[in-house]
């Protein structure tokens, strides 16, 4: 399909209601705003710098406002109830954001800017635990203390890791399955097809951690949740290029760099960010 133009149409009222809401809600978890993420990346002993400290910053900094100690609330579905609590932040929000802007017709340059952060931020998460998985680091082949423990005496999540580390080569396979969507993200030209594999992996990855009682549902579904946004830009265009079968083309929104210091300046911040995460 060819690239076209971006149409100069009004956005529909609720359309920039719904964007409003999306935009508060998905820049709470790009962004980390939780203080300990400045201290950690600044107190990080990066002589000795080793894959729990890559996880510790990239993978785990979901804003947390409220705790649940129950197993609902590690495993089941009270543990999403700071995903709720964001969703009726970023209504409230919207609500004034609304109030204020009533006469604004578009946020095409605002859209632009919440896909970069969020495809960043997925991109980032994957790529650190497609790591573990690729040096398998993660899910050790089970030593022979583990082989005999009795089958009855495994905690699900002890089963479910010893399994996947009884097969190397898989868990391997698994952590490109993270890492190279992430590496795609990185690039907006592959930025769709990148979100659409991880959205299909850091879901399953959610869906198997409540299986397993393993407790880290919570970032993998918001990861699956920010991929599932930066492919809705052009979910619409592959509906109907692949399933109605109707000509359709690429449309694009690139804010305009006209100084040399913004181009340079963007490049700086974007190779800045891939070389420290």
């Amino acid at each position: 399909p060819s690239t076209v133009a971006l149409p100069a149409a009004e956005w529909k009222g609720y359309e920039a209601a719904a964007f409003r809401v999306a935009f508060i809600f998905f820049m709470i978890y790009s962004v980390p705003w939780d203080p300990d993420f400045y201290k950690l990346l600044w107190h990080t002993d990066y002589k000795h710098f080793n894959y729990r400290d890559q996880t510790e910053i990239i993978s785990f900094f979901n804003p947390q406002f409220i705790n649940i100690y129950s197993e609902s609330g590690f495993f089941g579905i009270a543990s999403y109830v700071n995903v709720a609590f964001v969703f009726i932040l970023s209504v409230t929000g919207a609500l004034i954001w609304s109030y204020f802007d009533r006469s604004r017709k578009e946020y095409n340059r605002l859209y632009y800017w919440v896909r970069v952060c969020a495809r960043y931020r997925v991109a980032y998460g994957v790529i650190a635990w497609g790591y573990k998985k690729i040096f398998i680091m993660q899910m050790p082949f089970p030593s022979v203390g583990v082989l005999h423990v009795p089958f009855i005496d495994f905690l699900a999540k002890r089963l479910y890791w010893e399994q996947l580390g009884i097969a190397p080569h898989y868990e391997v396979f698994l952590g490109l399955a993270e890492f190279i969507p992430g590496i795609l993200m990185l690039f907006r030209k592959t930025a769709t097809p990148g979100a659409a594999l991880a959205m299909a992996v850091v879901g399953n990855i959610a869906i198997a951690n409540h299986a397993y009682d393993i407790g880290e549902q919570v970032p993998a579904g918001c990861l699956a949740v920010l991929a599932l946004f930066i492919l809705w830009y052009d979910l619409s265009r592959i509906v109907r290029l692949l399933l109605l079968r109707q000509d359709t083309g690429v449309v694009r929104y690139y804010p305009a760099f006209s100084k040399k210091g913004e181009r340079y300046g963007r490049l700086a911040v974007k190779w800045t960010g891939n070389f420290v995460f």
